[in-house]
């Protein structure tokens, strides 16, 4: 099992009721935490808050593709992939039914959250972000440039107020209390996430691969962590997990039916879910209330997509904040951010439906396996254009 080091709270309750903020962020996940270690490196006085404790799994395929590892390159933590041990990437195996076809993916490292998030968290800290875990946030505006913030530990409750707030809760999180804040259009189509760690990995599964089986019903993805444990990832149908009574049994058909191995450990590990997947908030910027990563939107990623968006987003939205403290403007950088949100995030989310979409065809994923099975290389514009660098034209570099 993965042995990561608890990331403590930097500061009380108490303690952050007297300090003053410029930039409260409400989720310590990839997105909030790399958005709090850029602006806490430009000089703002940052609160990172999350109803967490450190470490702490959660549903993710757990790779970092190429595009993510140039942004945390880019926002000078290079070395924070070495140090967590990740594992990189080498290859993608995807299978459809019996069909299977292996090609080369060496874009991008195999990290668990566990380490990569508390690794993120202790980089904010480093920076001079103030971390605080175990509570509760919820948002309210008091005028264009200011809000308050309710932070509602176990046995206390504090407020505080801050002109910008970066929200990065996930695809569940609610911060306001206002519905037409938090409306989200949900897909009619969307799947919902699920996923599980197996202590035991099959040695079938090689370190640096990721295997991945196309189903009618959803696809499973398979990786071996740094420590040796399986992550299993899946974005599977409602309805066929009725049907099947339960994500684990859902899987182990998906499985059964495939090239991939199966592990009769599936059935009794511990399984999550997420809310549906595809689904995007109809306003991402509320004055100075900026959403970032899932809270912003998601669809359903398939080699790292989801991370490499949560952390351009999360480095964007520092860069836009930090530019709007010190120049005294927190109106405008709500436009500023629905912009660079569609053009940085949006854009790039597209291939990623349009592929979900095509999945739903049985035919379409058997024929792309056939197919890559004896031209492989096909494979690799694809693979080049899904792993490539942003443009974070915004971006200041850290001081």
């Amino acid at each position: 099992m993965t042995v990561c080091n608890e990331v403590r709270s930097t500061i009380t309750l108490d303690q952050v009721d007297a300090e003053s903020w410029d930039i409260v962020v409400i989720g310590a996940g990839l997105a909030g935490a790399l958005c709090a270690r850029q602006a806490a490196a430009q000089g703002c006085r940052v609160l990172l808050v999350d109803r967490a404790v450190f470490p702490r799994w959660k549903v993710c395929g757990c790779c970092l593709n190429g595009a993510a590892v140039d942004v945390l390159a880019r926002s000078g933590l290079g070395d924070l992939v070495t140090d967590c041990q990740a594992i990189p990437l080498s290859g993608l195996h995807i299978s459809s039914g019996r069909r299977s076809a292996s090609f080369k993916h060496n874009h991008g490292v195999v990290v668990s959250r566990e380490r990569l998030d508390s690794a993120l968290i202790q980089a904010a800290i480093d920076a001079g972000a103030e971390f605080l875990d175990r509570v509760n946030a919820q948002v309210q505006p008091i005028d264009q440039r200011q809000f308050i913030i309710e932070l509602k530990g176990s046995a206390t409750q504090v407020s505080v107020t801050a002109p910008i707030v970066i929200a990065a809760a996930g695809l569940g999180g609610r911060i306001f209390s206002d519905h037409r804040s938090e409306h989200r259009e949900v897909s009619t189509s969307s799947r919902v996430g699920t996923g599980a760690v197996l202590e035991e990995c099959p040695p079938e599964i090689e370190p640096g691969v990721i295997y991945m089986n196309c189903h009618a019903s959803g696809y499973v993805g398979l990786v071996r962590l740094e420590d040796d444990r399986l992550d299993i990832a899946a974005a599977l149908d409602v309805q066929a997990i009725k049907r099947a009574r339960g994500p684990a049994e859902l899987v182990s058909e998906i499985l059964q039916q495939s090239a991939l191995p199966a592990t009769a450990s599936i059935r009794s590990a511990s399984w999550h879910g997420t809310p549906m997947l595809t689904q995007r908030r109809a306003r991402v910027a509320e004055n100075g209330c900026l959403f970032v990563g899932d809270a912003a939107g998601y669809v359903e990623p398939f080699t790292g997509e989801g991370m490499a968006w949560a952390l351009a987003g999360g480095n964007a939205a520092a860069a836009l904040a930090v530019q709007a403290i010190e120049s005294g403007d927190t109106v405008t950088v709500a436009e500023q951010w629905r912009q660079h949100h569609r053009e940085m995030i949006v854009r790039r989310s597209r291939t990623c439906k349009a592929i979900s979409l095509g999945l739903r065809y049985p035919i379409i994923p058997q024929l792309s396996v056939r197919v890559l099975s004896v031209f492989p290389w096909l494979a690799q514009p694809f693979i080049r254009s899904m792993n490539a660098p942003f443009e974070l034209k915004t971006i200041a570099e850290p001081a």
